[in-house]
């Protein structure tokens, strides 16, 4: 299992109205996470080990948005989604704590994976040409953290995101 801690995040896009309602955009994304990862053992002895870990990724994803209000509105809520591919690296932060003798998680590793991107949010028109964007996102993927972890965890990575940020539209 792993406890995750939510840190620093960064998107850029850029896209094309293809009609009133739809767009499309390519994005990039920057995301870095705290880990504790924890594997515990009960047989033959009881066993455990806590391993804090730096994880970041990058993301690059393709993405059609679906507005529900024309491009003249002054809000704008939206649906997207769209395949990409992320790269996730880790690296151990600070001390284990084992206890027992357990095996040491290796000291980095790296997931090449590939993901769809999914969000809901709005666009707010502040003036013409500029507008605020709130959007709640999930890049949903394989979990190369739970692959590191012995035995393998069984849930998918949850990689939430409320971004605030502009638009320019010229």
């Amino acid at each position: 299992m792993y406890k995750p801690e939510n840190g620093g995040t960064v998107m850029a896009f850029a896209g094309r109205d293809l009609t009133d309602y739809v767009s499309v955009q390519g994005s990039y994304g920057w995301n870095a996470n705290d880990l504790t990862l924890i594997e515990t053992s009960l047989a033959p002895v009881p066993r455990s080990l806590e391993q804090p870990v730096r994880a970041t990724t990058h993301t690059l994803a393709g993405e059609a948005l679906v507005y529900f209000r024309a491009r003249v509105s002054a809000v704008r809520p939206y649906l997207s989604a769209g395949p990409g591919v992320v790269r996730l690296s880790a690296r151990p932060r600070g001390v284990a704590i084992a206890r027992r003798e357990v095996e040491p998680l290796r000291s980095r590793f790296e997931s090449w994976d590939v993901c769809l991107r999914v969000a809901v949010g709005i666009d707010v028109r502040i003036r013409a040409g500029f507008r605020l964007r709130y959007s709640f996102a999930e890049t949903i993927q394989a979990n190369p953290v739970s692959r590191e972890l012995r035995p393998p965890g069984e849930r998918r990575l949850a990689n939430f995101q409320n971004l605030w940020g502009a638009v320019w539209r010229f």
